[in-house]
């Protein structure tokens, strides 16, 4: 679609179950002149039919097909054959509202910004909402600024979605193929990259909590990305934004203890505990007196360092709570 103005990447792989939920959103949308990217990755199941139905009867749906190569390589060629000079993604097994690429738009407009960000509201698959991240405030803030807010987790997400991109950025800092938490690795150089971001208190996309999904998947070797792409963070901030040094750590503190979580209960769990302790040795001080960590992960955390079974206990006890 040559004369689109945004283009919507959509990375598809074996999620045929909520396929027509994502896509019947997007051609919902309340701003017309865009394009929609279906990259199928190789998927085994309905979703390469689904694809090609979809782009079969509406013309600025497209539908591409590729050998399995993850989500970043999903993301990254859907890019490469995006028509429009902004991108926006979104994820197959999630769903946006009407005015999820107009707001992105005029937030970019309103401000001439290289990327826009809004928020994301986390829901289980019944519909319960469990929690919305988004922007406290509407402005612009410059590149410090943005990856400091993103390390902490507030008003900026660290995730690829509820963004719009320049797509010159993107070429520029591609999607680590291979990587899991692949957006950790990248959405600072983004940031860095751009001489303003703007933010907007609004939140138009679902993102779904899923067992099936890669975040709530069964632990593996993998999970540990996290950990190096926040540590990739506080390098990277060291020599270029020492000021914001401890905001870093908080990133790393945040992923640590998802990473945690994750591998509980997993044979990997006392090496992976080990390797959060051995992360975060040194700061405790600083991250135990910060008012951007949150109190529950501070307390997890401590909890943890103090002993490996108390730390199982506890959360199985929050978990039972919820």
């Amino acid at each position: 679609m040559k004369d689109a103005m945004i283009s919507v990447v959509i990375p598809v792989y074996n999620v045929h179950e909520y396929l027509r939920r994502c896509v019947d959103s997007i051609l919902n949308q309340t701003i017309r002149n865009y394009e929609v990217i279906l990259v199928d990755d190789g998927s085994n199941d309905e979703c390469p039919q689904i694809c090609d139905q979809y782009a079969e009867v509406n013309d600025n749906v497209i539908s591409l097909h590729k050998k399995n190569g993850g989500l970043s390589d999903a993301r990254n060629f859907g890019v490469q054959h995006a028509s429009a000079n902004y991108i926006v993604f979104v994820d197959s097994d999630d769903y946006v509202d009407p005015e999820y690429i107009e707001s992105l738009w005029a937030l970019h407009l309103k401000y001439g910004a290289d990327i826009a960000v809004q928020g994301v509201k986390r829901e289980q698959e019944n519909g319960i909402l469990l929690n919305d991240i988004k922007g406290t405030f509407e402005g612009l803030v410059n590149s410090q600024k943005a990856i400091e807010l993103m390390c902490y987790g507030k008003n900026v997400a660290v995730f690829a979605y509820a963004k719009l991109y320049s797509k010159k950025y993107l070429l520029k800092t591609p999607y680590p193929v291979g990587r899991l938490h692949e957006d950790v690795f990248t959405t600072y150089k983004l940031f860095d990259q751009c001489e303003n971001i703007a933010i907007g208190t609004e939140s138009h996309y679902h993102y779904l909590v899923r067992k099936g999904s890669i975040l709530n998947s069964k632990f593996s070797l993998r999970h540990m990305d996290s950990l190096e792409g926040a540590c990739e963070i506080i390098e990277f901030v060291k020599n270029q934004y020492p000021e914001i040094e401890s905001a870093a750590y908080v990133r790393l503190a945040i992923e640590s203890n998802a990473l945690l979580h994750r591998a509980l209960q997993s044979e990997q769990y006392f090496m992976v505990r080990n390797r959060v302790l051995g992360g975060l040795s040194g700061k405790w001080a600083s991250l135990i007196k910060s008012k951007e960590l949150p109190g529950i992960i501070k307390m997890q955390l401590i909890v943890c360092k103090l002993s490996a079974g108390a730390y199982k206990k506890l959360y199985t006890y929050a978990k039972r709570q919820r």
